[in-house]
């Protein structure tokens, strides 16, 4: 596994757990998945993905780096608060709880480092931006006269493709001014019932089911009751209705801009051209 680091919540700090200086033998233990199941009668009657654990060999050959993975150890134990694991564009919350040294010499230090991972998958962002007056449904460019051609959108696409075989999670921005912002993703229409005030913003996380209001100043206002939830999901009308596989055209009235970050999931990461 190449490029893999954890950034730590307390202090911002970059901890690389493979690098010049270090080494992790391919982070073989940590590329695996992990799913809970519930068997039945022939058949599993429940599963999940739950927080899990994974233990890390960590070869250094500076030894000061050692110190410093220690150090980011105690700091988000005392802030109780999860960092991020980072590898290949692929990312996950989670902790480096402790570390076991296992063997040391003149040159070497290695470290026997247990990663705890919360979210039970892995997650890649996409940010698509989706500017107001931007062109019709293909994405060209609107024109008040007829032109034999279409001209490509230089302001941003109205057309989401997902490419993953199963609908991803989302956080949408929506900046102001506007009042009652709504926009249809596929088959699903996604409302707030808030006016979001010039210079901010608002914010929809399906990943937590939250909506928040944050003002030019910096305010931010909880406005999850001010959400449309319909009949929960696939309603048609649930503000956090994942984004579907394949192609969808976004579909809003133009008098405001908004971008969509995508997050793709894997149960594990991928063994080619990710991590």
């Amino acid at each position: 596994m190449s490029n893999l680091y954890y950034v730590t919540a307390s202090t911002g700090e970059t901890v690389k757990l493979e690098d010049s200086w270090v080494a992790t033998d391919g982070a073989l233990d940590i590329r695996g998945s992990n799913v809970d199941v519930d068997l039945g009668y022939r058949d599993i009657e429940s599963w999940s993905r739950p927080a899990y654990s994974k233990t890390l060999d960590v070869v250094f050959t500076d030894k000061d780096k050692a110190d410093e993975l220690v150090e980011a150890i105690d700091a988000d134990y005392e802030s109780k608060t999860p960092g991020t694991f980072y590898g290949g564009g692929w990312s996950q919350r989670g902790y480096l709880v402790t570390q076991d040294p296992k063997k040391i010499s003149p040159s070497t230090l290695t470290l026997s480092v247990r990663c705890v991972f919360l979210d039970g998958v892995w997650r890649k962002p996409r940010l698509i931006h989706l500017f107001p007056n931007s062109g019709d449904m293909d994405g060209t460019k609107r024109y008040h006269y007829a032109y034999p051609y279409k001209y490509a959108s230089e302001y941003g696409a109205r057309i989401i493709t997902v490419q993953t075989k199963r609908p991803v999670s989302f956080l949408m921005c929506i900046f102001g001014s506007v009042q009652n912002p709504s926009v249809r993703i596929g088959n699903n229409t996604y409302s707030v019932r808030v006016t979001v005030p010039s210079g901010g913003y608002l914010l929809l996380d399906s990943r937590d089911a939250s909506a928040t209001l944050v003002t030019k100043d910096g305010i931010r206002t909880d406005v999850y009751r001010e959400c449309v939830r319909g009949k929960g999901e696939g309603s048609g009308t649930y503000a956090w209705e994942k984004i579907p596989s394949g192609v969808s055209f976004a579909r809003w009235d133009d008098t405001f801009g908004f971008d969509l970050t995508l997050f793709e999931e894997r149960s594990a990461p991928p063994f080619g051209s990710g991590l």
